[in-house]
């Protein structure tokens, strides 16, 4: 029962922050704020809840795991960031092909660098990816 509750707290508390946010200057991106601040909690709720089941699981290579995402994604998301300060809002009033081009341009540089990252960090689901390609 309690991934169900936990659920179910969740979407309760991702609602309510959905509600609370998209009034504030956030608008739509406090929909995706929201979104995600239920389901972190949402996470770190179950992964209390279910520590003695995961004993065998080292919570301090969970915790560098999670800490090497974490900086792995910056530097992309600090470049997405200046690109899209950079063009301004011309991406907003120009034509679809256009955003289609900005987008992908922006996705293709935020996916090399965060794979750089994840490198650099040693995170293992590059080596995992690179093995399962070479199969």
């Amino acid at each position: 029962y309690i991934p169900f509750f936990t659920a179910l707290f969740v979407c309760l508390l991702d609602i309510i922050l959905s509600i609370i946010l998209k009034e504030t200057h956030l608008r739509v991106a406090g929909l995706a704020l929201a979104n995600s601040i239920a389901f972190t909690i949402g996470f770190f709720i179950l992964l209390f809840l279910s520590r003695k089941s995961l004993v065998k699981i080292n919570g301090l290579s969970i915790l560098l795991a999670i800490a090497k995402v974490l900086l792995s994604v910056i530097p992309a998301s600090l470049i997405s960031i200046f690109i899209l300060k950079t063009i301004g809002d011309s991406w907003n009033t120009a034509g679809t092909i256009y955003n289609l081009i900005v987008i992908t341009i922006i996705f293709s540089i935020w996916l090399i660098v965060t794979f750089l990252m994840y490198k650099i960090t040693g995170l293992e689901v590059v080596d995992f990816i690179l093995k399962r390609r070479s199969k």
